[in-house]
């Protein structure tokens, strides 16, 4: 069963069409990639799935449900979302922003419960922020803010989760475990992702934006392979083999690759 289709999808902001006809499907349980080179419409794709922007064209499918006919509070119940900008006007404390998860599921100014703090200190725990609690949101390093906002995504207790990004300011280690974490849990995932091993090492299956001929997508093995990362991404690499029986990893070399010629 799918948990998310998109059908042809067009995007733009005035007057410039960044997207155009993009259709994609997010199997249920699956853990779904976005790659591609800065500025091929990776961030807008996202922001018109979950609403920050408003498609030209196109139909969204969640749990086979137009989203149109969905009012807000009902998608927060069914798809989380880490965005890329995650300002804070007021100077919240971390325990105070993870609680927000909670909001789908709260009458207006009804007070937290059991549940609400029960999945809240969970959600602190599984991405290792319990000891920042009562810091203040403001005060806290880009990486550490990151993870507050996937605590809070994790709090709203979702079977998707978008991510747009998740791992910017993140070192290695956090970085392995946030998608350790997220390939765990069951749940269903569309994660734009700027490091292609990660996206290889991670994803059941990839949409690779700014290919040359256009979209293209597949499982990850297939999609991430050496002439079209050089074509897509216009770098050297390779893709080398590990210790560790099937894996394989991009190897980047420096200056541009040659044009391919043509021969009749």
């Amino acid at each position: 069963m799918d948990k998310l289709r998109i059908e042809h999808l067009t995007c733009a902001y005035g007057k410039r069409i960044i997207l155009e006809d993009v259709s994609l499907l997010v199997p249920e349980g699956s853990f779904v990639g976005i790659v591609g080179p800065n500025g091929c419409g990776k961030s807008t794709l996202l922001k018109s799935i979950y609403g920050a922007l408003t498609p030209l064209a196109g139909e969204r499918f969640l749990d086979g449900t137009d989203m149109k006919k969905m009012n807000s509070r009902e998608i927060a119940r069914r798809m989380a979302v880490v965005g890329q900008e995650n300002s804070v006007t007021f100077n919240y404390t971390v325990e105070e922003i993870v609680m927000m998860g909670r909001t789908p599921y709260k009458r207006l100014l009804e007070p937290d419960n059991e549940k609400d703090r029960d999945s809240v200190q969970q959600a602190m725990a599984r991405v290792g922020i319990t000891d920042l609690a009562k810091r203040r949101y403001t005060e806290l390093s880009g990486g550490e803010k990151q993870r507050v906002i996937l605590a809070r995504a994790l709090a709203q207790e979702t079977d998707l989760v978008l991510l747009d990004e998740p791992t910017n300011h993140l070192d290695i280690s956090y970085q392995l475990r946030i998608f350790d974490l997220l390939r765990e849990s069951g749940k269903t995932v569309l994660s734009a992702i700027h490091d292609l091993n990660l996206a290889l090492m991670y994803c059941d299956s990839i949409y690779m934006l700014g290919a040359p001929g256009g979209l293209f997508c597949g499982p990850a093995g297939e999609v991430l392979e050496e002439k079209r990362i050089r074509g897509t991404f216009d770098v050297n690499c390779s893709l080398e083999n590990t210790k560790e029986k099937g894996r394989k990893v991009i190897v980047y070399y420096g200056g541009r690759p040659e044009k391919e010629v043509e021969h009749e």
